[in-house]
């Protein structure tokens, strides 16, 4: 069958014939092209790769920078489905990379992050006050820590309701509202709406 008529291959044939061996692949092409398509199934249907998360966990820890990203932002999609177990065995590790001064790193955890505060509500508090500490850490350079913490606001909005009336939340967000990045401050502008409107109707 001539391949412009071939219908696309389904997710689930996708998922189901996953072969991480292929992140070993010396052909960039190949082992990079297999991070997209673990991505591209994560984002449309996670639900079909929770088997693969043990893959994933490991993946955070990989010396390939593109392979840990893609680990830890197939984590975060994954975030609903995790078990309190799974959830406290990898939270050191996003902390850390939260934490290790590498942009990328800290805005694929940042990501990662937020949606496990917004599915494992227990959490919450710790994962607020860690990314609210990113404000702190030594990144090469300011606008570095701009683009960060414009990634924290991004993983506050969905959790306005949470955050409303906290004095640290507060005070970072107004800091952001003068950010020199347009991006974080008109972010942070619409954070700063929500919360006001959270804190009216309490």
């Amino acid at each position: 069958m001539d391949a412009r008529h071939r219908k696309p291959e389904s997710l689930h044939t996708m998922t189901d014939a996953m072969d991480f061996e292929k992140l070993n692949a010396r052909d960039p092409k190949i082992k990079f092209g297999f991070t997209k398509e673990l991505l591209e199934a994560g984002r449309k249907e996670p639900g079909k790769l929770h088997s693969y998360l043990p893959s994933f966990f490991q993946m955070a820890e990989h010396s390939n920078a593109i392979i840990r990203w893609t680990g830890v932002r197939l984590i975060g999609f994954l975030s609903a489905k995790m078990t309190e177990v799974q959830v406290d065995a990898i939270l050191p590790v996003l902390l850390k990379l939260l934490h290790g001064g590498r942009l990328t790193d800290s805005n694929h955890s940042i990501f990662a992050l937020g949606q496990l505060a917004l599915f494992h509500p227990r959490l919450r508090e710790s994962v607020f006050k860690e990314l609210l500490l990113l404000e702190k850490d030594h990144f090469p350079t300011e606008e570095c820590t701009r683009i960060a913490v414009g990634k924290v606001i991004e993983a506050l909005l969905p959790l306005a309701d949470e955050v409303k009336g906290q004095p640290d939340v507060v005070d970072f967000v107004q800091r952001a509202l003068s950010s020199t990045r347009k991006s974080t401050a008109a972010k942070a502008a619409v954070l700063w709406k929500r919360l006001q409107a959270a804190s009216k109707t309490s």
